[in-house]
């Protein structure tokens, strides 16, 4: 753009000059001219630089237009790149969070089950050690031991076959004794359900089959 502008320049210059030289060697008519013929002068001189510069106005303006679409181009081809770089960062994000929440879902699943076995170590484990029936069959007094931790508060929830089942002590610290005392038992196994606090005072159960006459098997309460 700066070499057209120079060259408009230039040929405008010379152009003048060479109408100024014209002039002045025909100095001697300028009287005699008419107003027309004077029109007609500056007409001349005129009007091939207005056309000289209309066209060079023309190239400009088609040049700015081309510079201005290849802007815009290079501006979409930015924004085209930032929207993918954007896409790309939101599904990278997505992954992240996705693995995050595996992952604390992971953890959530390791924490519950030492939780679990935790909570296992310190429930009681009663184990039979004696049995002596009573003035008849279905009379039975039932000596334990508490393998486990300690049980509080002792209370029988289910027995079937229906009978009496008295625990004593109510409260079994770990390793101590206790004894069950069954009355009418009917027919075996009988099974029998206790709850208890255990030594945090959470709420458990425990399953006690009486699978003969003095003699039972302890197993933790079935989960739901």
């Amino acid at each position: 753009m700066k070499t057209r502008n120079f060259v408009g320049t230039v040929v405008t210059g010379l152009w003048l000059a060479g109408a100024a030289i014209l002039a002045v060697t025909k100095h001697a008519t300028w009287p005699s001219m008419s107003l027309n013929q004077w029109g007609d002068f500056f007409a001349g001189v005129v009007a091939p630089l207005a056309f000289l510069w209309l066209i060079l106005g023309y190239v400009q303006q088609g040049e700015e237009v081309r510079e201005n679409t290849e802007t815009l181009r290079q501006q979409q081809q930015a924004l085209q790149r930032q929207v993918e770089e954007t896409a790309a960062l939101a599904s990278h994000s997505a992954e992240q969070v996705k693995f995050a929440s595996e992952r604390l879902d992971l953890e959530r699943q390791r924490f519950e089950h030492q939780r679990k076995m935790e909570k296992a170590r310190v429930q009681p484990v009663f184990t039979y050690v004696s049995g002596r029936g009573g003035s008849s069959a279905a009379n039975y007094e039932v000596k334990y031991k508490n393998n486990g931790g300690i049980a509080k508060s002792i209370v029988v929830k289910v027995v079937y076959p229906p009978c009496r089942v008295v625990f004593n002590p109510s409260d079994v610290e770990a390793g101590d004794s206790g004894l069950i005392g069954l009355d009418g038992i009917t027919s075996y196994p009988t099974k029998v359900s206790i709850g208890y606090l255990d030594k945090d005072n959470d709420v458990q159960g425990m399953m006690l089959d009486f699978y003969e006459p003095g003699k039972f098997r302890s197993s933790p309460m079935p989960e739901g």
